[in-house]
């Protein structure tokens, strides 16, 4: 098994300086954000919701249509109209009304005399402030509607294709209180209470990335109406393409890249492991090219860290992270390094004390690395197929632990249907680092995503 050295204290304060660069979200929270359609600029009022009553999915009479805002007779209207919830467990669609109630009326059953989101502009600014520089595309999906006592624990939205990469709720003015929308990611929470954003008449809206785990809180009071729409970045490379919006983040990331290159940290070499923030839809069918064109549907902090990583000129790849285990960090002594097959000093850098054990927090021993990435929903480690190639590579010096895993022995909730035809997987990037005094141990500025997949 090959081997490599624990970090030194020095060289552990530089991983940490780039583990906190390229796994921080805290200043810009863009995994979750919202704003005001004002009803007044956009001329909510008027707007007309059509719609079919839906029963054992199948429309039932003509369609009716109501018109915003919703007094609480028309919100109960519609509430009526709409069929119970199912969501996905794993790989079964599912009702379970003690994990969620609610009720849905999906497209083609629902259709807008205009659509508020699409006149408001929000769109162009959503996209320039996630920095993307082809165009977001918004499908409506649904309406749901949630009445008092009405919830939904915690969930992440089903993939509706590899270009999938949120979901974007509208929420229309109606007579409530309750229901916020938590949204989670990194241990950091944001909270969209909507009760009283809507009830002059405007619109209010939030944005999620789909992988981030949300909940709808009970609804205190009322009826609780909105517009889920899944949002995809554009495949078309002809596509007009956005300016770069100045990502003050560009600036830390690439100060600690220049650290760690330029820097007494790993003088020999290696291979640094980075573990996406992220969960990204495949294609589930296919583990040939699942991941090709990624960098250009990354998100957030994961873009950030891409632009960067590219600017260094350092060698890199994905690779699939599959859980097996508790991770666990190699706490250095000099008999379990030999039984481990760890070099505990190796030959640079000083060794570590017997008295004093140094926990070197970028060794994971345990951990299942392939060059494969796929899902393997509900999965036990050794039902996986032979082509998949599961290794433990101790050898990694892993910067950014993962935060997903593609083998768990759990099942996932989603908020539609379970979908076959893509999953979420967990991917991390491999860098290998030279010898120092060995080209590419060199700079540039980061720049654009160029689409050339």
């Amino acid at each position: 098994m090959p081997k490599r050295r624990l970090l030194n204290q020095e060289e552990l304060v530089i991983a940490r300086r780039l583990q906190s660069a390229v796994a921080n979200d805290n200043d810009s929270r863009d995994f979750a954000c919202g704003g005001i359609i004002s009803g007044e600029a956009s001329s909510n009022a008027g707007i007309r919701l059509y719609y079919n009553k839906i029963e054992d999915d199948q429309a039932q009479g003509p369609p009716k249509w109501v018109q915003l805002p919703f007094d609480a007779a028309s919100a109960k209207e519609l509430y009526l109209a709409g069929q119970p919830s199912p969501f996905g467990r794993g790989k079964e669609t599912v009702y379970d009304e003690e994990y969620r109630q609610a009720r849905e009326i999906k497209i083609p059953y629902l259709a807008l005399s205009s659509d508020p989101l699409l006149k408001s502009g929000s769109p162009v600014l959503l996209t320039k402030k996630l920095n993307y520089e082809a165009p977001l595309m918004f499908s409506l999906n649904k309406l749901n509607a949630y009445a008092e006592g009405g919830f939904f624990k915690e969930h992440r939205d089903t993939s509706q294709g590899i270009h999938h990469i949120g979901t974007l709720i509208l929420c229309l003015p109606s007579p409530f209180k309750g229901g916020d929308l938590v949204v989670q990611h990194g241990g950091h929470k944001a909270t969209f209470d909507w009760s009283n954003q809507v009830r002059n008449g405007d619109i209010a809206w939030g944005f999620l990335y789909s992988d981030c785990k949300h909940e709808v809180l009970p609804l205190e009071q009322g009826i609780r109406i909105t517009l889920q729409y899944d949002v995809f970045v554009s495949d078309n490379k002809n596509a007009p393409q956005f300016d770069d919006v100045y990502d003050n983040r560009l600036e830390t990331v690439t100060r600690a890249f220049d650290e760690m290159k330029h820097g007494p940290f790993l003088a020999e070499g290696g291979v640094l492991a980075f573990g996406l923030q992220y969960k990204y839809p495949i294609d589930a069918e296919s583990q040939e090219n699942s991941v090709a064109g990624l960098e250009y549907r990354l998100k957030g902090i994961d873009a950030v860290f891409m632009k960067c990583l590219k600017a260094s000129q350092l060698q890199w790849d994905y690779f699939g992270v599959f859980d097996d285990d508790e991770l666990r960090c190699y706490i250095g002594d000099s008999d379990s390094a030999d039984e481990d097959g760890i070099n505990e000093a190796g030959s640079v850098g000083p060794s570590l004390s017997s008295q004093q054990p140094q926990k070197d927090h970028t060794y994971i021993k345990d951990l299942w690395v392939s060059g494969s990435v796929y899902e393997m929903e509900g999965a036990q480690m050794g039902e996986y197929t032979p082509d998949l190639d599961l290794k433990i590579k101790r050898e990694l010096v892993w910067i950014t632990e993962p935060q997903h895993f593609n083998i768990r022995n759990d099942y996932e909730t989603y908020g539609n249907e379970w979908e076959k035809e893509t999953v979420y997987a967990a991917i991390a990037v491999e860098v290998h680092l030279p010898a120092a005094g060995v080209e590419p141990r060199q700079s540039r500025s980061p720049n654009k995503r160029q689409r050339n997949d």
